[in-house]
């Protein structure tokens, strides 16, 4: 069972169902139905996170709607990866390539726009992944149109930490000391991640719920809770969370 509520203002809306699973399906259903309206006109630009969190996601996607997209139409970037080669079991960009475009049949040079980690150093690939996006985003007036986000359990998303400042206006930033192994990474900002038309957080498990609580409830400050950023999305904000993450018998968290 999945229970949807709306904040106040009606903006976000959150999504909670029984368990991961059931939310990777009804997760799955939502990008399908907007990609199914935008890649009439012109491919879906998408942006994936890494970790745990999308992978019933992928599952739902390669085995439900394997024949639903014509997937050659959808463009995947990702909000950030590690400071690793591209075939490391550590990059975002290879838990991807095996959980989705693999299941999928997918040609990665069709439909991947990845971080560029064989250039020489992060910053160097921070700029060039930028140039990238503009570039091929540029049809969309430089918006992507659906962003998946995850949380960590001490409140991090992409590679964004609480107590990193990011004062810049740049769409990504190269990380040199993440808390989290390994410490060179590269991420996008809230400078582009606001920019989306469609902005959804995923969040599953006990562990999150004090995450997704703060992220939700506390004063802004984007600093400490580097999700606030997500408070001045130019588009539609949605929370997906399984009843753990939700808090126990509390669905708004």
């Amino acid at each position: 069972m999945v229970s949807d509520v709306y904040d106040e203002d009606r903006r976000p809306l959150v999504h909670v169902a029984a368990d991961a699973d059931a939310l990777g399906a009804r997760l799955a259903a939502a990008f399908v139905d907007a990609a199914q309206r935008i890649i009439i006109e012109r491919p879906f630009f998408v942006v994936l996170p890494g970790g745990n969190s999308p992978m019933p996601f992928f599952d739902r996607l390669a085995s439900d709607y394997r024949h639903e997209l014509p997937w050659d139409r959808v463009l995947f970037a990702w909000a950030d990866e590690r400071w690793v080669p591209a075939s490391d079991r550590a990059s975002n960009f290879a838990q991807a390539r095996r959980g989705l475009f693999n299941p999928l049949g997918l040609d990665v040079r069709q439909v991947a726009c990845p971080v560029p980690t064989e250039l020489s150093a992060p910053g160097a690939a921070a700029e060039e992944y930028e140039r990238r996006l503009r570039d091929v985003w540029a049809m969309s007036d430089g918006r992507p149109d659906w962003v998946l986000l995850g949380i960590g359990e001490d409140g991090h998303t992409a590679s964004l930490f609480p107590g990193m400042r990011v004062d810049t206006g740049a769409w990504v930033v190269a990380v040199e000391d993440s808390p989290k192994p390994p410490p060179q990474r590269v991420t996008m900002t809230w400078t582009l991640l606001r920019r989306s038309r469609q902005l959804h957080i995923v969040a599953t498990g006990q562990a999150k719920a004090v995450a997704v609580r703060e992220a939700r409830q506390a004063a802004s400050d984007p600093v400490r809770f580097p999700l606030h950023g997500a408070r001045r999305c130019e588009g539609e904000v949605h929370w997906w969370l399984d009843r753990a993450a939700a808090g126990e018998g509390d669905q708004r968290g």
